[in-house]
């Protein structure tokens, strides 16, 4: 499910009275940013390497990019070979569809195409039509094996926009932590990962405030202090469509088909490993309120945050381990619309 990741606002402390200057990387990749500080003894520059994993990335996972190996695979190139990465990808999706009961899943890419929101301008796709697609769309419809993804129709497609972030902050964090480096804040497009300290501080990282107007002005809620770990956001009040005076999310509701209209305003997924926090974040939007909650509930040891909206107000949830790093929080009121 392709998803737009929202700025998580890394809140960095003035740095006078620092013991050691730290090294800056700021670039744009996979169309969006990154940003990397860290504190490297040797004073290393290590933008070659991020470089040259950002274009991995790009080249096995970029839907954008016509020669990636996903593209290719979409467009049914029988001669294309897959690497480690991909096939990293497909079976790390395919353990999170499963824990999601099908929520998360890199096969919807043709209700994706179906429900291009900068195309339409009205919702009244014929059922049949949307039928035709569905039947397209399943996580156990492919199957990875001999090295080769086989798809049983060729109408299948996929899309790992979803998750594709949160594996690449993984692996360049994988990467820094085998050359020594321990502190460091990793963030492409709003996916955080968190190590160490900032000269014996903690990092911070906020969660969004959510928008009335996808062209407000970002600004932060909640102020998080990870320890060693990712912290990734998902949305729905940035990207949406208004048509007949009601707002349609980018999110897709798998099971209708339809796009996802539900109280829910944002969920922040906190996990050792990037690409899971990314890919739960956007099941969980997927599911809405009360289905996140109840997946919460069952998996204790993740940490989730959830803003919502009710008719007394922009609220709030957090699980235990959630509040272990909250060090400030004001939930600010969102006056959107919500359904009855």
């Amino acid at each position: 499910m392709k998803k737009i990741v929202f700025i998580l606002f890394c809140l960095m402390s003035l740095w006078a009275c620092s013991d050691k200057e730290p090294v800056r990387l700021i670039g744009e990749t996979q169309g969006t940013y990154y940003m990397l500080t860290y504190f490297d003894d040797k004073d290393r520059d290590f933008q070659k390497q991020l470089d040259s994993i950002l274009s991995l990335i790009d080249e096995t996972a970029s839907v954008y990019n016509p020669n990636s190996i996903i593209s290719r695979i979409n467009n049914n190139d029988t001669d294309v070979q897959i690497n480690e990465d991909f096939k990293n990808l497909i079976v790390l999706s395919q353990t999170i569809s499963k824990q999601t009961n099908g929520y998360f899943d890199i096969t919807i890419a043709p209700l994706i195409n179906l429900w291009d929101l900068e195309k339409l301008d009205s919702l009244h796709i014929p059922a049949e039509q949307i039928d035709s697609v569905k039947q397209f769309v399943g996580w156990n419809k492919i199957k990875l094996e001999n090295n080769r993804l086989y798809k049983e129709n060729n109408n299948i497609k996929l899309n790992m926009n979803a998750i594709a972030q949160g594996y690449t902050v993984q692996k360049f964090t994988d990467f820094l932590k085998n050359e020594g480096v321990q502190n460091f804040i990793l963030d492409i497009g709003g996916e955080v990962f968190a190590s160490g300290t900032k000269n014996g501080q903690p990092w911070r990282v906020g969660i969004e405030k959510p928008a009335v107007n996808k062209y407000d002005n970002r600004t932060v809620d909640v102020i998080l202090e990870p320890k060693n770990q990712s912290v990734v956001t998902s949305g729905n009040y940035r990207k949406y469509k208004i048509i007949d005076g009601q707002r349609y999310s980018h999110i897709i509701d798998i099971e209708s088909g339809y796009p996802a209209r539900d109280s829910l305003l944002s969920v922040t997924v906190l996990h050792d490993n990037a690409a899971f926090a990314d890919a739960y974040a956007t099941a969980l939007m997927a599911m809405g309120y009360e289905k996140a909650i109840e997946f919460a509930h069952r998996n204790p040891d993740l940490g989730f945050f959830f803003i919502y909206a009710s008719h007394e107000g922009t609220k709030s949830f957090a699980t235990d381990k959630m509040k272990q790093i909250i060090v400030s929080e004001q939930i600010s009121d969102w006056r959107g619309n919500i359904e009855d």
